[in-house]
């Protein structure tokens, strides 16, 4: 551990990790604001002690004056994410006209070099008077017993963690008293705590290093779109989100002053990069790529057909970008003049190889004369590494000894050195990677349970600046009766029904959630009661469940042999087998089941290298029956409930508006279809019971809402009434009284790292 003074805190099931800025329910992280996590840190340490109002304002704001109801707004929060303690009170006590006062008790976790030493605050009673509670001869005061142990080296073996054990043991009894039964149990556990300090914060070499860095958040809105640091590491260059639209900012990371370059607007900037020499911001816009004085002035448009991320040449006077990488299209590396005189195509790739276009720039390498770059296959489901030469666009295999799931960004840092953001395959999370060359090993800069998306370097790479991300998912069932929503899943850093959730014609939900780094499939009652995972150690992926008209068979997709494929199970989970025949074919994916309304059929799409078509399948398996009809590529199939029709999502490349939704008639095999443009998120959709209307998220609106759409007389309705938080996914109850809805939000911000 390192020499310089840490603590810890644990409270009921929580753990606090200051100098990590984290808050851990069991071990998952709990996504906090900044100033509500200063705020907690700040009554925790008060624990049983009054917190002046004051005081906190201070602590938690110390250069700026902000009103009260700020702390109000936190206090809040954190009642709302930590719930209830074991007395069934909040966690935290309002004390009137005064402050607030922490009444858990806290067990204080201390490391000062190679000792940790452990004090137990005893809750205090609650005081509704405003007074400091009064020491009783229970012992229901605010105390504190205190102990220090020998923190074992990084290479400890077995020995030494059963020398540790003893030496518990020998600490403790003697401090043992009638008052002091609780800390007894406490100091007991150290050994526990301490090994899960080495599972958690890695007493190996791999966590040591990645422990080896310093992270200051530079934002605090958590709507953050972009950032870059500039060329002598003071500026900071960030896109925000206010509401639909985004503004470009600067801001002084020593001083903290900050102004606006590019005002908010709805075709708002993205993706900001500082010249080499500092003196300008490039960003991306719908319209291309777009250049500006560092403190502002006229934007000048340097390229045109750019809807990718970019980079900088090191002489600023390049910038380099992927085009098209869609199924069927071919895609290539350009590079156009900052001066805005021209541009070329460097090298061309073809369907279905591609270049990575929705995230990582194509970067110049360390020679100046290639730029590093992420490619792909249609289908594969990995990304690799190229070397492209600026003169002949012939490529070169950048070998690492990984594979990648996603890689979201990169930056060399020298020649034996590249950054990237990347999620390995089989894990959960893209972190930041420091891939060493020639031999191209990898090694974790961050271990933890955020993703890390973007980032900007500096020349001598000692600090970094990237945007972190947090998503918090829960299910919520909102009451067209009533019209009130209550959530019925709560969690830490949970994703409850982000890759599917439906009802089951007898009322309960089922749904995929995060089990480690797996999603799974779980079931659970309208009231939030008895809830059972139904699948478990098989495969990474087992998602987008769907439940048979008679309340049977659970359709779903699972990737337990390879890549995703369709499967059935029984209601309770049992007797799980695949429906379509066995493929070593990693290409070809099935995705998004829907049963017909007689429950004989599955509806589902088939991705060949990731184009997709609709086809159907008998539960009793068989010969897959092709059903669209176009050559457009489909997905998301929804049956109407009479039958007659099939709604699916549908990229239209003759529209305007391409990502649109379709339906078709299944009873005119000659039928043309239909398409409609209304707010759709992600094109997800059902149907009414009168196979009527769609209803779809329209999220074009802060957060948003469930409507229902009219497909023959194109009328539109809203349904449920959210003010706050973004749906991601929902499901409509047979009676068409509950919807189901996966509700939450994704956090970005800025977070400086130095190493």
């Amino acid at each position: 551990m390192s020499k310089q003074e840490s603590h810890l805190y644990e409270f009921g099931p929580y753990r606090l990790l200051p100098q990590e800025r984290q808050l851990l329910r069991d071990g998952e992280p709990v996504p906090l604001t900044p100033k509500a996590f200063e705020t907690l840190v700040a009554l925790v340490r008060r624990a049983g002690r009054l917190a002046d109002k004051d005081e906190l304002l201070k602590e938690v704001w110390p250069d700026s004056f902000v009103e009260e109801s700020n702390l109000t707004q936190n206090v809040f929060a954190l009642r709302r994410a930590l719930g209830k303690g074991e007395s069934g009170k909040p966690y935290i006590e309002t004390v009137p006209k005064r402050g607030y006062r922490f009444l858990a008790s806290v067990k204080v976790f201390e490391a000062r070099g190679d000792e940790v030493v452990v004090r137990q605050h005893v809750r205090a009673s609650s005081s509704q008077s405003g007074q400091e509670p009064t020491p009783r001869a229970n012992g229901d005061h605010v105390s504190s017993d205190t102990v220090a142990l020998t923190v074992p080296p990084a290479d400890a073996d077995a020995a030494s963690a059963a020398a540790l054990s003893l030496n518990v043991a020998r600490i403790t009894r003697p401090q043992i008293s009638t008052r002091g039964g609780l800390f007894l149990g406490s100091v007991a556990l150290v050994v526990v705590i301490l090994a899960g300090f080495a599972l958690r914060f890695g007493w190996n070499e791999e966590s040591l290093k990645a422990r080896e860095i310093k992270l200051r958040r530079l934002t605090e809105s958590g709507k953050v779109r972009g950032a870059a640091l500039s060329p002598d590491g003071i500026s900071l260059a960030y896109v925000m989100m206010e509401g639909k639209k985004t503004s470009l900012r600067l801001k002084n990371i020593v001083t903290e002053s900050e102004v606006v370059i590019v005002p908010p607007s709805e075709a708002g900037p993205v993706s900001p990069r500082f010249s080499p020499d500092g003196n300008f911001i490039y960003y991306g816009h719908r319209e291309g790529i777009f250049q500006i004085p560092v403190f502002g002035g006229e934007p000048r448009k340097i390229a045109s057909n750019n809807w990718s991320e970019f980079s900088v040449s090191p002489d600023g006077r390049q910038v380099a970008f992927p085009r098209g990488s869609s199924p069927g299209e071919s895609s290539s590396i350009i590079v156009a003049e900052t001066d805005g005189s021209s541009e070329r195509v460097v090298a061309t790739r073809r369907d279905p190889e591609y270049y990575v276009g929705w995230g990582p720039a194509p970067v110049w390498s360390p020679d100046g004369e290639h730029l590093t770059v992420v490619t792909g296959r249609h289908g594969e489901g990995v990304m690799r590494l190229v070397e492209v030469s600026l003169q002949t666009g012939v490529e070169r295999e950048i070998k690492t000894q990984d594979v990648w799931q996603v890689i979201e960004y990169l930056g060399w840092t020298s020649a034996s050195e590249l950054m990237m953001t990347a999620q390995k395959k089989g894990e959960g999370n893209i972190q930041i990677w420091s891939v060493k060359f020639p031999g191209g090993e990898a090694a974790r800069v961050t271990n933890d349970f955020n993703d890390y998306l973007n980032f900007s370097l500096i020349k001598n790479a000692d600090k970094f600046v990237v945007l972190q991300e947090s998503v918090n998912l829960h299910l919520w069932v909102f009451d067209k009766e009533t019209g009130s929503a209550r959530q019925i899943t709560s969690g830490i850093n949970n994703v409850d029904g982000r890759f599917g959730l439906a009802f089951a014609p007898d009322g309960r939900i089922i749904y995929t959630a995060r089990d480690k780094n797996n999603y799974d499939i779980f079931s659970i009652n309208l009231d939030g009661s008895e809830m059972r995972q139904l699948t478990k150690n098989a495969g990474r992926r087992n998602v987008e469940a769907v439940v048979s008209p008679d309340n049977r068979f659970i359709a779903f997709v699972s990737d337990r042999t390879g890549a995703p494929r369709l499967w059935l199970m029984n209601l309770d989970g049992t007797e799980a087998r695949q429906l379509t025949p066995p493929s070593d074919n990693k290409e070809n994916e099935e995705l998004n089941p829907y049963f017909s309304p007689d429950g004989k059929w599955i509806y589902y799409t088939f991705s060949q290298i990731g184009k997709g078509s609709i086809w159907k399948i008998s539960i009793d398996s068989g010969k897959s029956v092709a059903v669209s009809r176009t050559s457009k590529s489909v997905w998301g199939p929804a049956v109407s409930p009479d039958g007659r029709f099939l709604a699916h999502a549908v990229y239209n490349d003759e529209a305007k508006s391409p990502w649109q939704v379709a339906v078709m008639t299944l009873e005119d095999p000659s039928g043309k279809e239909r398409f409609f443009n209304f707010p759709a998120f992600r094109q997800r959709v059902r149907w009414t019971s009168d196979s009527q209307s769609l209803v779809a998220i329209d999220d074009s609106f802060d957060g948003g809402n469930l409507w229902s759409n009219n497909v023959t007389t194109d009328e539109r309705k809203q349904i449920t009434n959210f003010s706050a938080d973004n749906p991601f996914h929902f499901d409509i109850s047979r009676d068409e009284r509950y919807y189901v809805v996966s509700r939450g939000n994704g956090f970005r911000d800025v977070v400086l790292i130095e190493r």
